[in-house]
Formats: C-alpha cells, sequence, structure tokens
C-alpha cells in the first residue's frame, strides 16, 4: 500500500533508477523459495462420451456436473 501510494502521488519525481533503488531498498529481500505445482489429473475422456450418449447430454455438461457437483461418472456407466 505504502509503494503503491508513493509512486501514483510522486510517480513524475522518479527517475527509472531512483525508482528501482527505492524499490530495492524498501522490499524486504529473502531467498528464492522452491514452489511445487501441483499437476491436474488426466481426465478420461471415454467416460465423458459413453455418459453423454446414454443419457443424451453434452460431454461438457456431464464433465462440468463432475467437477461442480462432485458425480462420480464412472458409477453411471453400465
Amino acid at each position: 500500500l505504502l509503494i503503491n501510494n508513493t509512486v501514483n502521488k510522486y510517480g513524475s519525481v522518479f527517475s527509472n533508477e531512483l525508482h528501482y533503488n527505492l524499490l530495492f531498498s524498501l522490499i524486504p529481500k529473502t531467498k528464492r523459495k522452491f514452489i511445487r505445482y501441483v499437476k491436474k489429473k488426466k481426465k478420461d475422456k471415454k467416460s465423458f462420451e459413453r455418459s453423454a450418449e446414454l443419457y443424451e447430454l453434452s460431454q461438457r455438461e456431464i464433465q462440468l456436473y463432475s467437477e461442480n457437483f462432485g458425480v462420480n461418472i464412472s458409477k453411471y456407466e453400465q
């Protein structure tokens, strides 16, 4: 908030180098942290296709029901 207000109010006063030095001295220095990303689970398109044909719905609708409402699609396949 402090940095945003300073830059908005006095932005024309700072040159690029002065602005960089101000931010460099104000923002605390930390070690770089490694962030682990979680991969998405692959969806089985075949189950969506079978259910879509069986219940006469689009694959997109079935995928939406599966994701948002936690419906187990494999349970409804015959």
